[in-house]
Parts: structure tokens; C-alpha cells; sequence
């Protein structure tokens, strides 16, 4: 009974992590391995690639997927390295390769200013000019805009999404010190090549890497690594309010396209 007690207690004071949304679309893929011309990505102001861009590293590969990102019409890119780019050749040009993405992140953290598009109802002029109790307050992060002859108006929101990504690292057992890096304020999206132990894993993931969503708890988890994992699952205990994402790409079995890109709204 006791220990019932703590557990619920540990709940309760985890309930302050439950964050109403951000209204911004994240579109997750992972583990495209040369095949990005092969999937559809539809659109979103995020987009994430977990890793495995390239096909054992080749050089080739990371020239045509840069060229790829440089096709997308999302306004925000973000690329973390996989198993497969790691030990390439060409690692410590990475970021100069990958120059349409927006940020090449390892073991790194960015803040991205996403504006958001509200449309409401347009609200009628008050009767009553000088009467200022009907006029609300102004979001100083809002730009309202009304289009002519339009009975709705337009709200532009800009808002901060906190986004680190971490490098490649193979499962840990007992602890890895770069998950320790990782900020426990400020994280909405945590990107890591390879998934946490027990969420879209295949039984393949990583225990550090599940201790470090539970400390930082981001809105959402993006790996990808294990093909066969592909998919999305929303955390329990200490990450029930953590959605963790598979998206990879190439199915298991090979390296040929068959799965579809993730979309989730945070």
C-alpha cells in the first residue's frame, strides 16, 4: 500500500507535464536509405529525418537526399545522423552537405519561431465606438490579418517549439553520458536515431534513452532505426504524456521504401 501511494503520488506531481497543443504539424520520417524520392511527404511546418538518410554511408547518397530536402516546402528541417552516416568519411562535413536542411542536429538543441495560421469568426463592430470593455486583448505574438471581402480573420501566432537531436549511439545497458546533456526545460521534440526500450522498439531499444525521456519529457520521441517497428505509440507512467514515433521508412527485410511518412499534431 505504501508503495502504491508514492506511485501515485510520482503521478500526480507529473500532471503539471500535460501542456495544452502548440496547433504545429511535425512530419517525422527516418530511414529512407537513398529512397527519399520514393515516399510522399505531405506537408507540415516541421519536418524530421531520424536518420539513415544514405545507404551505408555513401556520398552520393547524402548529395541527392540534400538536393531532395531542397525540393520540400516545409519551412523548418531537421536532420540527425543515423548508424549508417556515423562513421562516413564525409561525417565532419555533414552539416555543410546538408545544406537545405535547416539544422543538422548532434547532440545539439535549437528553439524554431513556428507561426501558426488561426482563422475565427470575424467579430462585429461594436455599436458602440467608444465603448473599449468589448475590445479583447491582443496577443503581442499575434498579426491579425482580413482578407478583403472575408467574413473571417486570420491570426499569424508565433510560437517556440524547443527541438534537440541527438547523435548515433548504440543501445546502453546501464547509462549514456550524452543523454545526460540532454535539457530537462524546454524540449518539445526530442530526436534520436534509434527508439527507447519498449515503445516502437521490436524489443531492439534503448534503456538510457527511455531514463532520458522520463526526465525530460518531450511531447514526442522521433526514431526510427528498427524498420520493423515502424509506427506511433503515446507513453505510460512516467511518459504517459510522451507520443513515441518509428518512422522509418524501409521495411524490414531490405532497403526499399514501403512505409509512409508519420504526421503528428503537437
Amino acid at each position: 500500500r505504501e508503495e502504491g501511494r508514492h506511485t501515485r503520488k510520482a503521478m500526480d506531481e507529473r500532471q503539471h507535464l500535460k501542456r495544452d497543443k502548440l496547433g504545429v504539424r511535425v512530419v517525422c520520417v527516418s530511414d529512407t536509405h537513398g529512397r527519399h524520392a520514393d515516399i510522399k511527404v505531405p506537408n507540415g511546418d516541421i519536418l524530421i529525418h531520424a536518420g539513415d538518410f544514405t545507404h551505408f554511408g555513401k556520398k552520393k547518397d547524402i548529395i541527392a537526399f540534400n538536393e531532395w530536402l531542397g525540393t520540400l516546402p516545409h519551412k523548418h528541417k531537421i536532420v540527425v545522423n543515423g548508424n549508417h552516416e556515423k562513421n562516413a568519411e564525409w561525417k565532419k562535413d555533414s552539416a555543410k552537405l546538408l545544406s537545405n536542411c535547416s539544422f543538422f542536429l548532434k547532440d545539439s538543441m535549437v528553439t524554431l519561431e513556428v507561426s501558426i495560421l488561426q482563422t475565427q469568426a470575424k467579430q462585429q463592430e461594436s455599436t458602440d465606438k467608444g465603448n473599449d470593455k468589448n475590445t479583447p486583448n491582443e496577443d503581442p505574438n499575434e498579426d491579425t490579418i482580413l482578407p478583403a471581402s472575408s467574413t473571417n480573420t486570420i491570426k499569424v501566432k508565433a510560437v517556440s517549439v524547443g527541438i534537440y537531436g541527438t547523435d548515433f549511439f548504440w543501445p546502453c545497458p546501464s547509462s549514456n553520458p550524452y543523454y545526460d546533456l540532454i535539457p530537462k526545460e524546454g524540449v518539445d521534440i526530442l530526436v534520436a536515431h534509434g527508439p527507447a526500450k519498449g515503445y516502437v522498439d521490436d524489443k531492439h531499444g534503448c534503456p538510457s534513452l527511455l531514463k532520458a525521456v522520463e526526465r525530460v519529457c518531450p511531447r514526442i520521441l522521433v526514431a526510427g532505426h528498427i524498420h520493423s517497428a515502424h509506427g506511433v505509440m503515446q507513453g505510460a507512467g512516467k511518459c504517459k504524456f510522451t507520443t513515441f514515433v518509428n518512422a522509418a521508412i524501409c521495411k524490414a527485410g531490405g532497403y526499399k521504401a514501403g512505409w509512409k511518412a508519420v504526421v503528428v499534431d503537437i
